[in-house]
């Protein structure tokens, strides 16, 4: 005797299907990451250094404000030293930060993420 395979209608995979595209782009949007574009320049500079505080939060020149705290970071020292030498020396930097934002001490600021000094 031949089974017969029951298939599943169009109408509950594709909403199988969109359900799990809804989730993905849920998922990705909130790992996106914001570019400064090509290069710019540390224009501000805040540190807060009390303990438990904020951390460091910096200022770009396209008026993006990034932020890195040293809870979050291991590389928080090494961080704090290029933020300042970019800033001093008027240094062009490749900065990427979190998409996600955040009030940080009354700035609304992203998540640090890659910070290049280039030249």
């Amino acid at each position: 005797m031949k089974q017969k395979i029951k298939r599943p209608s169009w109408g509950k995979t594709l909403g199988i299907t969109a359900a799990l595209c809804m989730g993905l782009g849920v998922t990705t949007s909130s790992l996106a990451w914001i570019p400064a574009g090509d290069t710019t320049k540390v224009t501000e500079v805040v540190i807060w250094n009390e303990t438990g505080s904020q951390g460091l939060l910096f200022k770009l020149a396209n008026g993006n404000y990034c932020y890195a705290n040293p809870t979050q970071s291991p590389y928080y020292n090494s961080i704090v030293t290029q933020v300042h030498a970019a800033y001093a020396s008027k240094a062009n930097v490749a900065v990427v930060c979190y998409d996600a934002a955040e009030n940080i001490g009354g700035y609304t600021a992203h998540r640090l993420h890659r910070f290049v000094t280039t030249n």
